[in-house]
């Protein structure tokens, strides 16, 4: 472990890589500024000189692979919905057929209590695959509605549409990590579990039997939050990063790894090692890495709507 007291100078490591000043400044750290010592900047934007240091480490060590670093953002939106059924038993086209969903999410107005499996008015028909503490809140990325809406000629979509339970200004899964920590309002924090893997149901949900597949193949998942700390919630809250143990790994980086480079079994292996990644995504990297098989998506993505 690297310890460092108030009088820390910067390490000659960090000195040989000049590129990792870019990653002291999206932190806001300025230890260059008025003969400051590291550990004095570090404490004044409220980060561990240790921890700051580590994640520094780590990042020279992965060649340089790292998310920007954005540590704020906004819950611009919160929806949430209860089990309903849709449909007719003997329907003709597989998509009017019987089903039940929680996918239907309406918006809430006011604060709602945040729970460790869910938001209060919040429910999962499919309790096998959904729901639980793993998967207890839904996050999407706001920016991603204006790349939407175009492309599915759905000018109108709104938030909530991919099932979400958050709709998160400000980050995507280009530059949110697994394992990272966020904090909002005063006393919630919640942790990145797992990206989201779309199932037909979101498909059925629009009566487009590709999009599922469409949203995985874009990346545009969305990504799961177990919850840390219980507490109240309200669209309108801001949302900061207070740790990230896997700066490496992007949600990004882990779909690319989970659905495209399948024969990276270095990758996989790296990837299940992660502590802090759901058990149904570890379990499923361990059985590729140790017994070469590969889990087939067709039935996640279109499931019943294929028949």
């Amino acid at each position: 472990m690297i310890e460092c007291d108030e009088d820390t100078p910067v390490p000659e490591w960090v000195i040989e890589h000049p590129e990792t000043l870019a990653l002291f400044r999206e932190l806001g750290i300025d230890y260059c500024c008025g003969g400051k010592s590291l550990a004095f900047a570090c404490q004044e934007q409220g980060h561990n000189v240790t921890s700051v240091l580590s994640k520094v480490r780590q990042w020279i060590q992965n060649g340089g692979e790292h998310a920007a670093v954005q540590t704020n953002a906004v819950l611009e939106s919160i929806q949430v919905g209860r089990p309903r059924q849709f449909g007719q038993e003997d329907a003709a086209d597989p998509m009017d057929r019987l089903w039940t969903t929680g996918f239907y999410k309406e918006p809430v107005n006011g604060p709602v209590r945040l729970g460790v499996t869910n938001l209060d008015g919040d429910g999962q028909a499919d309790l096998v695959h959904h729901g639980g503490t793993e998967k207890a809140v839904l996050a999407y990325a706001a920016d991603h509605y204006h790349l939407w809406r175009p492309e599915l000629n759905m000018p109108n979509l709104a938030f909530g549409a991919f099932g979400e339970n958050f709709t998160v200004q400000g980050i995507t899964e280009a530059n949110v990590c697994l394992g990272d920590v966020w904090k909002i309002g005063d006393e919630v924090r919640v942790q990145v579990s797992q990206p989201r893997q779309p199932c037909w149901k979101l498909a059925r949900r629009w009566r487009l039997k590709t999009l599922a597949l469409q949203v995985q193949s874009t990346g545009r998942t969305g990504w799961y939050f177990r919850v840390l700390a219980e507490g109240v919630v309200a669209a309108g809250m801001p949302m900061m990063l207070v740790e990230r143990p896997h700066p490496a790994w992007t949600v990004e980086r882990a779909n690319r790894v989970m659905h495209f480079d399948k024969d990276d079994l270095r990758a996989a292996a790296e990837l299940a090692a992660i502590p802090t990644l759901a058990l149904s995504w570890t379990t499923a990297l361990q059985r590729r890495v140790e017994c070469q098989i590969q889990s087939d998506p067709a039935k996640r993505l279109y499931g019943p709507n294929a028949s």
